[in-house]
């Protein structure tokens, strides 16, 4: 297919041109008005943006437009560098309570190198196409622009991958254990779309080192289809994640000046670990087994472990000390037991026997039906229809 005489298209370029607009497609839902607002929802369109720029530097190519690819090398090679540092930002926006400031101390560091050849190529470049060919600081240049972005792609890209995404996937993994101790249920904000995320990125950086060995077209084919499911796949789950920490920082706030006005004997210990008096503990383990008969709080699917510190009036801190050593559970897996049990009895009841499964759970206090069928078969060793014939 053609256009003019100089541009061609090709099902290879075609497959390019889809990915672009998909990813231009969910960077513009993302910075839209409703999403504009949270920090993850930013970095994430910026994800898009650079994967759009990116492909189409190939396209560019692809088509015939190669004096137009060429002129692209001052920003392809920086937003090839940013992926991996916007990948991790982006994770970490997600799983750190506190959010990311994008203060230069502490988050925009990580594009030091991204910025450090944002100088180098427009420099080197504008020197190549406005100097003479004969002269040798034209020369100089485009040999910089050559060996810097060789550099930059065959080792400082694979070095910078290796770092960002092993720290993506540790702020993934500790993630998975701090929901279990702060929230009652996973759906939503367990991240488990996150794995895929990260091992997609992964499959995409291979990608790209074997189409620059290998640059046939039915393999070009193969990868843009392949990065059009993978783009979708992350857009469509990116965009519809909540804020996972919303009202959290606020009573986690309270509760470390709740630590605060706690009498010494009370006091953890920094330099032994965390420590609570023997009475305290007793204490402690008596009003979270008074307060789960009395008042019943695991019916509240989204019960946190500060809703429990609220009525007891202890630190959850604490709490969950107890529940983790005295209880050998996290604060979800404390939670479940009993929702599971308050299921056991609704399913043996004769009052409920025309309840569907489905609302069993709701009325025992989980938010899904799978999360309740999962949790369910944790504890008995059967299904809840099972348990219930």
């Amino acid at each position: 297919m053609y256009l003019s005489s100089n541009i061609s298209f090709t099902w290879e370029s075609i497959t390019e041109l889809l990915v672009i607009f998909l990813a231009l497609f969910y960077m513009f839902q993302l910075i839209s008005f409703r999403n504009f607002k949270t920090k993850s929802n930013r970095l994430l369109a910026l994800i898009f943006c650079f994967f759009a720029l990116i492909q189409s530097f190939y396209l560019f190519q692809d088509i015939g437009l190669k004096d137009l690819a060429t002129n692209m090398l001052f920003i392809f090679t920086p937003m090839v560098l940013a992926i991996a540092p916007t990948i991790f930002l982006y994770t970490k926006s997600l799983v750190n309570s506190r959010g990311v400031r994008l203060t230069f101390k502490k988050d925009l560091r990580h594009y030091f190198l991204s910025g450090i050849y944002l100088i180098i190529g427009p420099v080197s470049l504008s020197l190549v196409l406005l100097l003479d060919k004969g002269l040798w600081l034209r020369q100089a240049a485009g040999e910089i622009l050559s060996w810097s972005t060789m550099i930059a792609l065959a080792g400082i890209y694979t070095l910078q991958n290796v770092f960002y995404i092993y720290h993506s996937y540790r702020l993934y993994y500790r993630h998975k254990r701090k929901i279990g101790q702060i929230f009652s249920y996973g759906q939503g904000i367990n991240l488990k779309w996150m794995r895929l995320f990260i091992l997609g990125y992964i499959f995409f950086v291979v990608g790209l080192y074997v189409i620059s060995i290998v640059n046939l077209e039915s393999d070009m084919i193969i990868f843009n289809v392949l990065l059009f499911a993978y783009l979708g796949y992350v857009g469509y789950n990116g965009s519809r994640q909540v804020d996972i920490y919303i009202g959290i920082m606020e009573e986690e706030a309270k509760d470390k000046n709740a630590e605060e006005s706690l009498s010494d004997k009370e006091e953890l210990i920094p330099k032994e670990g965390f420590s609570i008096q023997e009475g305290k503990v007793n204490e402690i383990k008596e009003g979270l087994t008074q307060l789960m008969a009395a008042e019943k709080p695991f019916l509240n699917v989204k019960l946190t472990i500060y809703d429990i510190a609220k009525s007891l009036n202890v630190s959850a801190k604490y709490i969950s000390h107890v529940i983790n050593s005295e209880f050998k559970q996290n604060f979800i897996s404390y939670i479940n037991h009993f929702r599971i049990e308050e299921a056991k009895s609704l399913l043996l009841d004769p009052e409920h026997k025309n309840i569907t499964i489905e609302a069993i759970a709701q009325l025992s206090g989980f938010k899904s039906k799978s999360a309740f069928n999962a949790a369910f078969k944790k504890i008995t060793g059967t299904t809840p229809s099972g348990f219930k014939n």
